[in-house]
């Protein structure tokens, strides 16, 4: 009687499942449950999420600085109205803006000038200008300061004198000056009364120009037979 031989075929060991992949933080199988995603479409999908992460975060970041800055820019006081103060009375400087008290950007009407009178002295050699200015003016309207054009020029001493009290001085409180229309605005302590004449007495300082055709300024030409 014949007898029967079987034969098993064993698979190498390498080929067998290992039932610990599951817990093996390195095996595809415990990273995304499928068996037939590989690791570099794991670490492409990972660094993806990354990628995108950093992006939110950087979008973020820059809507943030744009709000603050808005919001810092609604709470700075603007540079038009805010202008620097100058006690003539006194020798100490005031740094700390302040709000220009004439909102106009013409000369105002209350005051009338009768005439001017102006006295330049220049120094060529030091390009300086030295002069002396008087401002007759007649009150139209009660008030209390006086607004003037002044650009580039410094102005060295200021007063105020009624005619029609003896040429009596006023005193003045304070002047400030608004870069933005030229004006020099006078505060006064004392009332300008309507009908009545008033002298602006001004001693100032300025620079002879060169280069800029503005102003006072100097310039030259060579005649034709070569004489500057």
């Amino acid at each position: 009687m014949a007898s029967t031989v079987r034969y098993h075929l064993l698979q190498p060991e390498s080929s067998q499942p290992n039932i610990d992949d599951k817990d093996d933080p390195s095996s595809v199988l415990y990273l995304s449950g499928n068996p037939k995603v590989s690791k570099k479409e794991i670490y492409m999908i990972f660094n993806g999420i990354v990628l995108i992460l950093f992006l939110l975060v950087g979008i973020f970041l820059v809507f943030s600085i744009i709000f603050a800055n808005s919001q810092k820019s609604k709470h700075m006081p603007s540079q038009k109205g805010e202008l620097s103060r100058k006690n003539l009375s006194s020798d100490r400087s005031l740094h700390e803006p302040v709000l220009f008290p004439y909102t106009g950007y013409r000369l105002p009407n209350h005051l009338y000038p009768n005439y001017y009178a102006i006295d330049f002295r220049p120094n060529y050699d030091r390009l300086i200008t030295n002069g002396d200015m008087v401002i007759a003016i007649t009150c139209k309207v009660k008030t209390n300061f006086i607004v003037l054009h002044k650009k580039q020029i410094t102005i060295a001493s200021i007063s105020v004198t009624s005619v029609d009290n003896k040429n009596s001085s006023i005193k003045i409180a304070q002047t400030m000056e608004n870069p933005i229309y030229d004006f020099y605005y006078i505060q006064l302590e004392e009332y300008l009364w309507p009908h009545r004449q008033y002298v602006v007495y001004i001693k100032f300082i300025s620079r002879i120009k060169i280069k800029l055709f503005t102003g006072f300024y100097r310039t030259q030409y060579t005649t034709a037979t070569g004489i500057t």
